[in-house]
């Protein structure tokens, strides 16, 4: 009789314990996994890559305004893009004279030169036949870009779209539509 009742009290204690040993497992103070974070505020991040010298380049929207922001190798803020227009930036590019990014305002193409000092060289938006929400910039070589705007920025999504295909080149003249 006793050997049924340790046994019956084992059964229910062994899941107990590993409830207990599976809680304190999972249960870190600390992420080691993470070299660097960083928040800039109230938005989102739409691209993130490299730059040319080992730092980061970011671009999204931060305040509901097209953001684009450059970080050094060492992680400190080099450049710093807010918008004056409401949108997003999708997509960017460097190089030593400064940055190309694209994305929308108010349901348009936007294209903008921003300078390495954070200063605003151009901007311009472009009207399409349909609401635009998303633009990716894919670099041609010798200052000419294509800027790829969709309407849906999930192309997973089974959904109608429209696409809108705009070379330029660096000085933001349009070179074809």
């Amino acid at each position: 009789c006793s050997r049924t009742r340790i046994t019956y009290i084992m059964k229910k204690l062994i899941p107990f314990f590993l409830l207990v040993i599976v809680i304190f497992a999972c249960k870190k103070e600390e992420d080691n996994n993470i070299i660097w974070e960083k928040s800039l505020g109230q938005g989102n991040a739409f691209f993130i890559g490299s730059s040319q010298d080992s730092g980061i380049l970011s671009c999204g929207v931060l305040s509901g305004k097209p953001y684009l922001v450059k970080f050094t190798k060492e992680k400190s803020i080099e450049t710093d893009y807010t918008s004056d227009r409401v949108g997003l930036f999708s997509s960017a590019w460097s190089d030593q004279s400064g940055y190309i990014a694209a994305g929308s305002s108010s349901g348009k193409m936007l294209l903008a030169h921003i300078g390495n000092d954070g200063n605003k060289v151009w901007d311009t938006t472009i009207t399409a036949s349909f609401y635009l929400d998303i633009t990716s910039l894919i670099d041609k070589g010798s200052g000419n870009f294509l800027a790829v705007g969709s309407a849906s920025p999930d192309s997973s999504n089974n959904v109608d779209t429209e696409i809108l295909f705009v070379k330029f080149n660096k000085a933001g003249q349009i070179t074809m539509k």
